[in-house]
């Protein structure tokens, strides 16, 4: 689950499986953040003001999802 309360970072609330990455990508299609650890939180602060996609990696499973950053 996602939550982002102020525009500069996002936070991570894991409800179960074990986070293995998150990325985030542009339009493009180009990784712009990649973790592979700390999932609690995800600074987006150099991210400009747009679209942008997550990709969560747990284990087998992934998920996909729309971040919006506004400024």
């Amino acid at each position: 689950m996602l939550q982002q309360i102020n525009p500069e970072r996002i936070n991570i609330i894991n409800t179960g499986k074990k986070i293995d990455k998150i990325e985030i990508y542009n339009q493009a299609g180009q990784v712009l953040i990649q973790k592979s650890k700390d999932f609690d939180r995800i600074n987006v602060s150099e991210l400009a003001s747009g679209v942008y996609f997550m990709k969560v990696v747990m284990g087998e499973d992934v998920g996909v999802g729309k971040v919006v950053v506004e400024r």
